[in-house]
């Protein structure tokens, strides 16, 4: 009984598909919340509209905190991943537990 919780999962989803059949399991979900969906669902619920659509802004319109996505473009391939890049990553999803229940409550 795990849920997923992502924003945008699609695109992360469509990257994984071109790594191959090793990555399969990422084609079937159960238990999924997208907050972008969920975002744009509970803004039109709210009449709430926000500047931007991306995690960054969505995260600073419903909990007023903030998400340095400096590091989102940097090169990933690249091992070992930078400090920066492992606070970002750890960061990027923290973020999501914090939105959700953000949101849930709205």
């Amino acid at each position: 009984n795990v849920l997923i919780l992502g924003f945008s999962l699609q695109r992360d989803v469509d990257k994984l598909a071109l790594l191959g059949s090793r990555f399969q399991c990422f084609q079937h979900f159960h238990r999924v919340v997208d907050l972008h969906d969920a975002c744009l669902k509970a803004e039109e619920e709210q009449l709430r509209v926000t500047s931007s659509r991306g995690l960054a802004a969505q995260l600073r319109s419903w909990t007023g905190r903030t998400l340095d996505k400096t590091m989102q473009c940097s090169d990933w391939t690249l091992r070992p991943l930078s400090r920066a890049q492992t606070m970002y990553a750890a960061a990027d999803v923290a973020c999501l537990f914090l939105l959700y229940a953000t949101i849930l409550q709205a």
